[in-house]
């Protein structure tokens, strides 16, 4: 009885603490210190995990035309990037890939991905090493359009350095599931040129290697960068507004540094710092969309480029060009010899081609009346009528 009485206690006693620690948690629950784009980080440091094998857990060597089984990849503590150890594909004729496949790495829908590794190869003559990602559906079958393949990449003689090889892919098909990822050395039978077909004669490399390491796959936002103008130029003291748009699932934590620079590089205006968003809803998977003022630049080309970062991550890098227009003292005579070439001009920026002549004394000019774009029997034929009137009076030519 006594043992019992014990028994109870410290049961009671157990339990109490458990409830105490639980309530004491639950109104204290915050969301983790770090937060991490990062889905998965392949270091190909397995044989410090126990991993006895000679390739990567969960990865699938690709059977097939042109892949012999008897290729075979394996751990290679001699040549890394990072650490202490890669993994190695080897030559014997033919080519060899590996696959980490379908269901291992979920997706969110409207999210954006990249994947990047770092990779070196032996000196190869047509063989190349290349990183390739898609996505597939919830049954694993892969999404054709999805598919996205890094250039191809050999190292030069000599340089025994790693290179990043990346690719970026989008979850904008509402069937995306999963992303699966492919590490390959190919010859040129299995690389992307069939502009001869069957009558190309392929020259192949019977022995070489290829390494890989540090493969990382990250949700990465989708970023534009754009002004108030669809032509980027703006008059004399007119203000100048750069619109971000962003499509991400997290936003939180992203940061952005703007830098404006003249036509000879030279830095012009910088700002950095957490992006403020006026409008949209990433939970609801909206875009987040953005805007800054340019403090007046004088007459000239410029370049803003955005760098959008997650702590010490980049991102993204957009960026675009204008130009800020002078002021005439007087208006200038049209001149034949000069002339405008605005066939990629489209109908919402024709009302500013009369003054940008008149500005550049353009004598000529070429519109184009239909486009991929556009058609004169549309819409945008009153635009195009009212164009020609504005500019034949003036003594220009419009071709």
């Amino acid at each position: 009885m006594r043992l019992f009485r014990v028994i109870f206690f410290v049961a009671a006693a157990l339990t109490s603490l458990v409830q105490a620690e639980s309530a004491d948690r639950t109104p204290r629950a915050t969301p983790p210190q770090q937060l991490s784009r990062v889905l998965r980080d392949f270091d190909f440091e397995e044989r410090d995990h126990g991993n006895v094998e000679e390739v990567p857990a969960g990865w699938v060597q690709v059977e097939g035309p042109g892949l012999p089984h008897y290729l075979h990849g394996v751990f290679d503590s001699n040549s890394f990037a990072t650490g202490r150890a890669s993994f190695r594909m080897d030559l014997n004729g033919g080519s060899i890939t590996y696959r980490f496949p379908a269901g291992k790495i979920p997706v969110m829908t409207n999210a954006a991905y990249r994947a990047s590794v770092m990779c070196r190869t032996t000196p190869l003559r047509a063989a190349r090493a290349r990183l390739t990602a898609y996505l597939c559906d919830i049954d694993g079958r892969p999404l054709a359009a999805t598919i996205r393949s890094s250039d191809s990449f050999v190292s030069e003689a000599g340089d025994d350095k790693f290179r990043p090889l990346s690719v970026d892919i989008a979850a904008d098909d509402a069937r995306a599931h999963s992303l699966v990822l492919e590490l390959s050395l190919l010859q040129p039978s299995r690389l992307a040129d069939s502009s001869l077909g069957e009558q190309k004669l392929l020259v192949e490399d019977i022995h070489g290697s290829a390494w890989f390491d540090d493969l990382r796959i990250a949700q990465v936002p989708t970023v534009t960068l754009a002004t108030d103008h669809a032509t980027n130029v703006f008059d004399p003291g007119e203000k100048i507004t750069l619109r971000v748009r962003v499509l991400d699932r997290i936003a939180t934590d992203l940061s952005g540094e703007l830098r404006i620079s003249d036509v000879d590089g030279r830095l012009i205006h910088q700002r950095t710092g957490a992006i403020e968003f006026a409008s949209g809803d990433p939970a609801n998977g909206d875009a987040l969309v953005g805007a800054t003022s340019v403090p007046p630049l004088p007459a000239g080309w410029y370049e803003a480029r955005l760098v959008i970062r997650s702590r010490d991550q980049l991102l993204a890098e957009r960026s675009l060009r204008f130009a800020c227009l002078g002021t005439a003292r007087s208006p200038l005579p049209a001149d034949a010899r000069f002339g405008v070439d605005a066939v990629e001009l489209s109908p919402g920026a024709w009302n500013i081609l009369p003054d940008a002549m008149s500005i550049a004394a353009a004598g000529r000019a070429k519109v184009a009346a239909w486009s991929s774009d556009h058609a004169i029997e549309s819409d945008a034929g009153t635009a195009f009528d009212r164009l020609l009137e504005t500019l034949r009076p003036d003594g220009r030519t419009v071709t």
